[in-house]
């Protein structure tokens, strides 16, 4: 008869995702990790939000997969058993998420000024040092006598210009990026199109995965029933019917989406008994059939 998922395995994974989810945000993305030494430098903080994001993503996507198997409404053609399309567009979300933060860190660092301060100098090594200082790039000198040997020392702050070779880095970084981000999105919604653009000449075969409603499967003569089916690839109004030889009984208001059918099934008191099968065809003549489903008793 049916196979049903185990909803308590479903929400317990579910639960665990969730946990960890809250322990991640808890733990600030990784960040409240990072030496004290470490917490001013972004080189630092960038990998550690950038590879934490990505993990609490794929955890997000394991709370909603598990979630979905809870309630039976679990793909199990596709990734992960979610619906067409989301691994795809979790890839090329995180992708555009690493290209947002490193394009903020790249134009950041370019436009940071980076200064220098050079303490506890003598008058000569002061000297030597501001000689070789442009500048433009010298901000200020300042000394100090100690009061015990009266001896003068100085303070040298200097500003420190970024070089080409960094700022072509930082560009052909930002190029390569940005191309792979517009590549996987093109890759992405191309799919999407063709796959749109097939299945206004070529439709796919209905598929039945699962009857949820009735549970057992046995129905009794003379009485009326809800009927639940999930699967795949159904279209708007399909025929549903049970069969048995020339025998048929339709189902009535059937309501259906893609991936799921509803409707009321009427037994008569004249039906035979035994085994029947469920068939599922849609407008264009997709048929889907599973034999020996339900059995029709006295």
């Amino acid at each position: 008869m049916n196979k049903n998922n185990n909803p308590v395995l479903a929400v317990g994974f579910s639960i665990l995702a969730l946990v960890t989810l809250v322990v991640i945000t808890v733990r600030g993305f990784g960040l409240e990790s990072i030496p004290g030494q470490y917490e001013d430098k972004a080189e630092i903080a960038l990998p550690i939000l950038v590879f934490v994001g990505a993990v609490a993503l794929f955890l997000s996507l394991a709370f909603i997969a598990s979630a979905f198997a809870a309630l039976n409404l679990a793909d199990r053609t596709q990734a992960l058993a979610l619906p067409e399309g989301s691994v795809r567009s979790l890839i090329a979300l995180i992708l555009i998420t690493i290209f947002a933060i490193t394009g903020i860190f790249l134009y950041r660092q370019l436009r940071l000024e980076t200064t220098y301060l050079s303490t506890g100098l003598t008058l000569e090594e002061k000297d030597s040092l501001v000689e070789a200082i442009p500048s433009d790039d010298l901000l200020s000198i300042v000394s100090e006598i100690d009061e015990n040997s009266e001896v003068a020392t100085y303070q040298v702050r200097r500003r420190v210009q970024a070089n080409e070779a960094s700022e072509d880095f930082a560009e052909q970084m930002l190029t390569t990026i940005s191309t792979l981000v517009v590549a996987v999105a093109g890759f992405y919604f191309g799919t999407r199109a063709v796959a749109v653009a097939q299945g206004d000449t070529v439709s796919e075969e209905p598929v039945i995965y699962e009857i949820t409603e009735p549970e057992n499967g046995k129905i009794k003569r003379g009485t009326e029933h809800s009927l639940k089916i999930l699967g795949k690839n159904f279209q708007i109004d399909p025929t549903v019917k049970l069969t048995k030889g020339s025998e048929e009984i339709l189902c009535e208001k059937v309501e259906s989406s893609s991936s799921s059918i509803t409707c009321r099934l009427k037994v008569g008191e004249n039906a035979s008994t035994g085994d029947w099968n469920l068939v599922v065809v849609n407008k264009d003549g997709g048929k889907a059939q599973r034999d020996s489903v339900f059995e029709i008793t006295k």
